[in-house]
């Protein structure tokens, strides 16, 4: 027995030194080899000890050297194991082109080969099982680092490919960001394909594979990116072309259906080397759309036409020399004119009406005497000096001065029109004579329409500006402001002499450019209105309308030379109030404010916008005071029906000296009804 443990202590001592000395083992990891070795040779000691014969100590012996010799296994496949995670992990942390996240994922993959081999040993009953289990985890951890490496690879491509971006000439920043991405992207895609192998020999064709993507992936893009540039360049060219709007719309649609179709080619594309080809289609496809006008060379056509015929019928009238010079020179002149405002139109239509109103300038042209061309030149000149009043008018829109041209245009050619019919001078006069009176009513409701749009803007740059409102408030001012513009400028465009225009444009300003307050003044005599109450009139009607004129009459107040009848301000009413309490006793009277749902734009022919004061009724309880309780409390008001400063006419006064309580309220919606 003595000799069996003794060669047992040997045996666990050598195991033991070697465990010690392998620097590859954690000290977690020598401490649990270790304690395997004693264990196993306890048991055997222990084991030993009991045996009643020799073959009981030999096999307790034998079996106890064995346990012995499968620690010591063990621990040095652990050893070897760390060590190669060790090695792994240094050679990818060398792979200068891994991202820290690259460089994670395939330490983690190591670490976890490493771990799973490391169990296999633990769990192994003898030394062939371990050497099995310490074999495994090599194809693993190869895995891992071939993995980095072939990654390492694609993200030094990107890193080139990045580069030659930067240097590519013909690019803005911002193109060069997108096909930075679109690399980006492609190497993303061969990265998952690497990372999803399972077999370390397949790792060098995903990498060559993902390398072939790449630069196949760049190739397009930037030539997709240089198609984009050709698509830049045509559309301003186009542009800045001679074009109509509509022949600009069509001809930036074939640009872009020829970069699209380019673009569908490249795509398909396996070759990087078939590439240029297909830009090189895309491009010239892109640079061969027309930027000359179709519609206009067809609209030129026909006003030579036009002279053409003119010019004939020149020559074969009765006119005398003279008169034939003079009315080619007026056709000469007329077409000119013609082509150089068809040059000019921006759309199809105004190709069309130039073309026509030239055709017509042309027609007019008399065979028989000038008083036709004298009746069109004046037409033509009227029409002239209202268009360009129009177009100097910066108080109308873009479609306001657009309308008003179409309408002066429109007066000329029926005019010019008539005046080619008339048979005789006093037809020629009665078309010259209407056509102006057109021109002038279309000239005046485009001045009117300005008018009221400066006003309406005025008006509601006045209520922004206002301290006393609400941003709601504001809101619903400036909504009726709008609204009487809008009702306004519509009773313009239905006048049908200047009277009647400028009618509706006086009634327009008028009911935008005064805001008067909702609810009426209480006094105890309407037909006495002595001068507190014009004072609180007069303060009430600044608050709404700062720095506004105002003249009191004998029954009638003038602001901004818009008369308001007294009756539209006062109404007959008292109030008393208790000297010691803010208690209403007789609350006959109505609150200079208004409720949002009373503020209504238009009353009789005055029209008047009207102020807000947010109320809370129902919050406003008798005998509570707000902020403004220092300011208001102690204050008795004389039975005189004058409105005393700072309670009446301001909300907050009225929240904090608690007036509403429920008579007030009743009394409030009958006054409203």
């Amino acid at each position: 027995k003595q000799a069996a443990v003794t060669a047992l202590a040997q045996a666990q001592n050598e195991a033991n030194a070697a465990i010690a000395a392998n620097d590859n083992l954690s000290p977690e990891e020598k401490a649990k080899a270790k304690k395997e070795v004693d264990d196993a040779t306890s048991a055997a000691i222990d084991a030993i000890n009991k045996a009643t014969n020799s073959e009981g100590i030999t096999a307790g012996q034998t079996e106890g050297l064995g346990k012995i010799e499968l620690a010591k296994a063990k621990a040095e496949a652990v050893g070897n194991l760390e060590k190669a995670k060790a090695d792994a992990k240094a050679a990818i942390e060398q792979n200068g082109h891994l991202s820290s996240e690259q460089k994670d994922k395939a330490k983690g993959e190591v670490d976890a080969a490493t771990t799973e081999a490391i169990e296999a040993v633990g769990n192994a009953t003898d030394k062939e099982g371990v050497t099995a289990a310490e074999t495994s985890a090599t194809p693993k951890v190869d895995l891992a680092k071939a993995k980095a490496e072939a990654i390492e690879a694609l993200a030094a491509r990107v890193e080139s490919a990045n580069s030659e971006i930067d240097n590519a000439q013909g690019l803005d920043n911002s193109q060069k960001e997108a096909l930075k991405n679109k690399v980006k992207e492609e190497a993303k895609k061969a990265e998952d394909s690497i990372n999803s192998a399972t077999d370390v020999s397949t790792i060098p064709g995903l990498k060559d594979a993902g390398l072939s993507e790449v630069n196949l992936r760049k190739a397009k893009e930037t030539a997709k990116a240089n198609l984009d540039k050709k698509l830049a360049d045509k559309t301003n060219a186009i542009n800045n072309s001679s074009l109509t709007d509509e022949e600009k719309v069509e001809a930036i649609n074939q640009a872009k259906e020829a970069k699209k179709a380019a673009e569908e080619a490249i795509e398909k594309i396996s070759d990087e080397n078939e590439i240029t080809g297909a830009y090189d289609t895309g491009a010239n496809n892109i640079a061969a759309v027309s930027e000359t006008s179709a519609k206009k060379a067809e609209a030129e056509r026909a006003i030579d036409e036009a002279k053409r015929v003119k010019d004939s019928a020149i020559d074969n009238s009765n006119l005398t020399e003279g008169e034939k010079a003079e009315a080619k020179a007026a056709t000469d002149a007329a077409a000119k004119d013609a082509k150089a405002k068809i040059a000019a139109a921006t759309t199809n239509a105004d190709v069309d009406s130039k073309k026509q109103a030239g055709e017509s300038a042309i027609n007019a042209v008399s065979t028989d005497s000038g008083s036709k061309q004298a009746a069109v030149t004046a037409l033509a000149q009227a029409q002239n000096e209202a268009n360009a009043a129009i177009a100097a008018n910066d108080n109308l829109s873009p479609e306001e001065k657009a309308k008003a041209k179409k309408e002066v245009d429109d007066a000329t050619s029926a005019a010019i029109d008539a005046i080619n019919k008339a048979t005789n001078s006093e037809g020629i006069t009665a078309g010259q004579t209407e056509g102006l009176g057109k021109i002038e009513l279309a000239k005046a409701k485009a001045e009117a329409v300005g008018n009221l749009e400066k006003a309406k803007a005025d008006a509601k740059a006045a209520i922004e500006q206002n301290g006393h409102l609400s941003s709601e408030q504001k809101d619903k001012a400036k909504g009726e402001v709008d609204a009487a513009t809008t009702e306004a400028i519509e009773a313009v465009g239905n006048a049908t002499d200047k009277e009647g225009v400028t009618a509706a444009k006086q009634a327009g300003v008028s009911k935008v450019s005064v805001i008067l307050p909702a609810y009426k003044i209480r006094v105890s005599d309407t037909n006495n209105i002595d001068q507190t109450t014009k004072d609180k009139l007069k303060e009430e009607l600044l608050r709404l309308n700062p720095g506004a004129t105002i003249i009191f009459g004998d029954n009638r107040v003038t602001v901004n030379n818009l008369e308001i009848p007294y009756t539209e301000l006062i109404a007959k009413g008292n109030y008393e109030v208790n000297v010691d309490t803010p208690n209403y006793d007789k609350p006959r009277f109505e609150l200079g404010v208004i409720l949002p749902d009373n503020n209504k734009v238009g009353k009789d022919k005055l029209n008047f916008n009207k102020s807000i004061s947010n109320i809370d009724v129902d919050s406003n309880k008798e005998g509570t005071t707000s902020s403004n309780k220092d300011e208001y409390q102690n204050k008795k008001l004389p039975k005189t029906g004058a409105i005393e400063q700072n309670t009446i006419f301001y909300g907050a006064t009225v929240l904090g000296l608690g007036l509403m309580i429920a008579s007030l309220r009743r009394r409030i919606e009958e006054e409203k009804e």
